[in-house]
C-alpha cells in the first residue's frame, strides 16, 4: 500500500504541470511569433522544429519539411510574390483534450506582388503536451472542421476554426 502511494506521488511530481491559462496563451503567442519570423527570414529548420510532429512525420521528417518549405517560397518568388510579414494575433483560450492543450492563433500574412500589397487572415492550430510551456503548430489555411480531426483526432470541438480571408 505504501509503495502505491509513493508511485502515485512520483507520477504526480513528474507529470507536466499546466501553466495558468494566461501564461499558456502568452507562450503560444510568443512561439507562434517565433515560427512566423522563421518563415519570413527563410529559417526553414526553425520552422520544422516548431511544426507539429504529425505534419513533420507525414512529409518524411524535418529535413524534408524544410526542403518543401524552401521550394514553396522559391515558387512564390518565381510568381512575383514576396512574403513581407506575418503579424500574430491573440490566441484563443487553451482547451484541454486527452492530456494536451489546444489553441487557435490568428495571424495576418502580408505579401507583395509588383509593389501591390495583399493580406490574408489565417491561423495556426497550436498543440502543447506539457501544460502550455512548449507549443507546436499546424498552418490552418487548408484545415476544416472535418479534416482537422484526421490530423488531430482529439481536437476539441469547443475551439472554433476561424475563416481564412483574403483582403
Amino acid at each position: 500500500m505504501r509503495s502505491a502511494s509513493i508511485l502515485m506521488a512520483l507520477a504526480f511530481s513528474i507529470s507536466p504541470r499546466p501553466l495558468p491559462a494566461s501564461d499558456a496563451t502568452d507562450a503560444a503567442k510568443a512561439q507562434a511569433e517565433e515560427m512566423s519570423q522563421a518563415v519570413v527570414r527563410g529559417d526553414f529548420k526553425k520552422l520544422a522544429d516548431l511544426t507539429h510532429p504529425k505534419i513533420v512525420s507525414q512529409v518524411g521528417g524535418k529535413e524534408q519539411l524544410a526542403e518543401i518549405s524552401e521550394k514553396a517560397v522559391q515558387s512564390m518568388k518565381t510568381l512575383g510574390l514576396e512574403l513581407k510579414a506575418i503579424k500574430v494575433g491573440t490566441p484563443a483560450d487553451p482547451v484541454e483534450a486527452n492530456m494536451e492543450l489546444y489553441t487557435v492563433v490568428p495571424f495576418t500574412l502580408t505579401l507583395t506582388k509588383m509593389k501591390e500589397e495583399m493580406e490574408k487572415e489565417s491561423y495556426y492550430i497550436a498543440v502543447s503536451s506539457n501544460g502550455g510551456k512548449k507549443w507546436t503548430f499546424l498552418d490552418g489555411s487548408q484545415l476544416t472542421v472535418d479534416n482537422v480531426k484526421q490530423i488531430l483526432p482529439d481536437f476539441p470541438s469547443a475551439l472554433m476554426l476561424p475563416t481564412v480571408k483574403k483582403k
